[in-house]
């Protein structure tokens, strides 16, 4: 079985300090390790024998010389057949003091949530009663107007105008308005103890979702999208786990996030008949719904957010 020889275990040690004005002094330590008795049969499985080696230390372990430390970096060499030298690196977190924040008894999400509401711009064919902007025009003759610009000469009619019945020309015409815009913040009450594997997997299940509940802080399915989770690493807890404020941050859209799609003319424009329809494809579903010439496509995957932050069981009181 391999070993660590004692005597060599602190060969090529070295401790170095800095510090940069309105910082504080950062510290790290580079120490090498020589492992004796390799039994592996290849090149490779040696190396990884050495690493195993009891005694070793393993990523995010604490330094068990200088508090505040922990090993960053492992690398190995061999020696010969039987010996591997191995190079360990601790460094010095950002915002790691030399004593970490005490985590909560259970170790769970405890997040306080702030709602906020501002105003953004954005484009719609419709008024405040879902009403299409369409405007009417009954157009002169082609011959009192012929090779003017903007005006089809065969026909007499403006580009991109589409004639009813009675041959008056209509038009859909988007408008540039502020609706309010919704937003919910969550910040943890109180750190907790995480791999950085959780984080990246937190991260990978939520960001860029949007919500799956039919009901989740007041806003309906796929009405949620959730835009950010920032993780600050602010103590060491010691196997492989870092104690870490998490932050998150919502966005709401009323009439989901997916969003509508519609035919159009070679002007851009969307025919009278197909936006007077939009108001079929709502409210939001989680099925698709098609009309002719227009179709609300599912663009964003979904999640259960209440797995992240049930807003159901928050703290109570201040």
């Amino acid at each position: 079985m391999s070993k660590i020889i004692k005597g060599h275990a602190f060969e090529g040690c070295r401790y170095n300090t800095s510090w940069t004005l309105g910082s504080t002094i950062n510290r790290d330590i580079t120490r090498t390790i020589i492992v004796d008795e390799l039994t592996a049969a290849s090149y490779l499985g040696r190396l990884q024998e050495a690493l195993e080696t009891p005694g070793v230390p393993q990523i995010g372990e604490a330094s068990p010389d200088i508090v505040g430390l922990i090993c960053n970096n492992l690398s190995v060499e061999p020696l010969s057949d039987k010996q591997a030298k191995i190079t360990v690196n601790y460094y010095q977190p950002e915002g790691a003091g030399p004593e970490p924040p005490t985590p909560p008894g259970d170790d769970t999400l405890n997040w306080k949530v702030e709602f906020g509401c501002n105003t953004v711009q954005i484009q719609t064919e419709q008024d405040i009663s879902n009403e299409t902007l369409i405007v009417g025009f009954t157009p002169l003759k082609a011959a009192a107007v012929g090779g003017k610009i903007g005006i089809n000469p065969v026909n007499g009619y403006p580009i991109g105008g589409v004639p009813n019945r009675d041959g008056v020309l209509t038009k859909v015409i988007p408008m540039n308005v502020f609706r309010p815009h919704r937003t919910l913040r969550a910040q943890l009450i109180t750190p907790v103890a995480r791999t950085p594997e959780y984080i990246w997997i937190m991260q990978e299940a939520y960001v860029g979702r949007v919500s799956e509940e039919v009901m989740w802080a007041g806003g309906g399915e796929r009405t949620w999208l959730c835009s950010s989770i920032n993780a600050l690493i602010v103590g060491l807890a010691g196997g492989g786990k870092f104690y870490y404020d998490i932050s998150c941050e919502f966005q709401h859209d009323r009439e989901g996030w997916d969003g509508i799609i519609s035919y159009t003319t070679k002007d851009g424009l969307i025919p009278p008949e197909i936006a007077s329809s939009f108001p079929l494809l709502r409210p939001i579903s989680a099925v698709p719904k098609t009309i002719n010439g227009a179709k609300r496509p599912r663009m964003y995957l979904s999640a259960k957010f209440n797995g992240l932050i049930n807003l159901d069981r928050l703290p109570s009181g201040p």
